[in-house]
């Protein structure tokens, strides 16, 4: 198989074997790799291909959050379509959002937020905030998960939560964060808590923005 294949692929059927363990949690991600670069480094590593019976759209809203959303971005990659919801950045948001191949949409006053996961072409919505990211091991969860078909009743599943702080890593509280659009519906970034939904594993590593 040559480069020229690989590069041709979509994003969603190249999964890369585990790049770095954040697993300990006291590790940050030093890999900010865009998805088009992805695609060459899974040559250099090893790829496997990967086909998902349950495809997943991932959402973001930010503002001015240039510094961080590449980050989000490229941990995204068990996603089939990425959707970036601009709220009047200043910044250089819109840019990197389109640089790394995410669905770009201007947010209109007095729609809620998570109205805007009617627009995904994928009933499974995957929520995150700009300045976090999937942890390797909730990637290939997610890998493993859409490569399965899923419960079209099940309501959404919950995911650990890691918070960076000056000492380290703090554990938060799992969260709803992929969500079943038909089954349920929020107003705000995330979707409604649900202690008892399923939680899938690994984590979602939270890196505040300095200011």
């Amino acid at each position: 198989m040559t480069l020229n294949n690989i590069s041709a692929m979509p994003v969603s059927l190249v999964r890369p074997r585990l790049l770095a363990s954040f697993a300990d949690g006291k590790s940050a991600p030093s890999t900010r790799l865009h998805r088009r670069n992805h695609k060459a480094a899974c040559l250099i590593i090893g790829i496997q291909f990967h086909v998902a019976k349950t495809k997943i759209s991932a959402l973001i809203h930010a503002c001015d959050n240039a510094r961080s959303l590449g980050r989000a971005l490229d941990s995204l990659r068990p996603c089939d379509e990425v959707i970036v919801v601009d709220h009047g950045s200043k910044d250089e948001t819109v840019k990197v959002a389109r640089e790394h191949g995410a669905k770009v949409m201007n947010a209109v006053p007095g729609v809620g937020r998570g109205a805007y996961a009617q627009n995904a072409g994928n009933q499974w919505i995957l929520c995150l905030l700009p300045q976090e990211a999937l942890a390797e091991e909730l990637e290939a969860s997610l890998f493993e998960w859409s490569a399965a078909e899923q419960d079209p009743n099940q309501m959404g599943f919950n995911m650990a939560v890691r918070e960076q702080n000056g000492e380290g890593w703090k554990s938060l509280d799992a969260e709803m964060r992929l969500a079943n659009r038909n089954q349920i519906n929020w107003t705000g970034d995330l979707p409604p808590a649900n202690p008892k939904a399923p939680t899938l594993a690994g984590h979602i590593l939270r890196i505040p923005d300095e200011h």
